[in-house]
């Protein structure tokens, strides 16, 4: 019988940290990003500024902020790549609180930046579902 008790409390050591780590794990679904190129494409032929950088390309798929919410982003380029990353918290919604955007874009050979892929995913206001940033509905 002491066997078998041990054998439970040490499959539950495992079992719920996992649950818990794996809770906590976002779970990005795509976003659609051609109006977004379309529109670079548009604003190369009119010389516009903000097509020469990755985070201002990326921020035009993001969207702008609403009152109260706080926006971090954050830009690894290298080599003609860049990783924007956008994350918004404190949205004013009831179920809601904010989104997270991984957007990835590449430069052409005159300097113009596009986006290559994206993907995102909001966050549940607390008590209103899960807290990770997922592509799952909140309630």
């Amino acid at each position: 019988m002491k066997h078998k008790i041990v054998i439970v409390l040490i499959a539950l050591a495992l079992i719920v940290p996992a649950y818990y780590i794996n809770s906590t794990i976002d779970e990005l679904g795509p976003l659609s990003f051609q109006r977004i190129n379309n529109e670079v494409k548009d604003a190369s032929v009119n010389n516009e500024l903000w097509i020469l950088d990755p985070k201002e390309v990326a921020i035009r798929l993001a969207g702008e902020t609403g009152k109260g919410v706080d926006r971090t982003i954050s830009v690894e380029e290298e080599d003609g790549r860049a990783i924007v990353t956008i994350i918004d918290e404190g949205y004013r919604d009831d179920s809601v609180n904010g989104a997270k955007y991984i957007i990835n874009v590449i430069q052409d050979v005159d300097e113009v930046w596009y986006i290559s892929s994206a993907e995102w995913g909001v966050k549940c206001q607390s008590g209103r579902g899960h807290q990770n940033y997922s592509t799952e509905l909140c309630h």
